[in-house]
């Protein structure tokens, strides 16, 4: 898929430590109060 911005909330502020812009990345959004919070983050190859 292409890049794109996504807006969703951090469960906890350390969950894009190691992540930098343009990184390639595999995530798990949870819908909360009609919004999506980050369950799971990881980098794809």
């Amino acid at each position: 898929m292409a890049a794109m911005t996504m807006n969703i909330r951090l469960k906890a502020a350390n969950q894009l430590d190691g992540f930098q812009p343009g990184d390639k990345v595999r995530f798990i959004p949870d819908k909360v109060d009609g919004g999506y919070v980050l369950r799971t983050i990881e980098k794809a190859e």
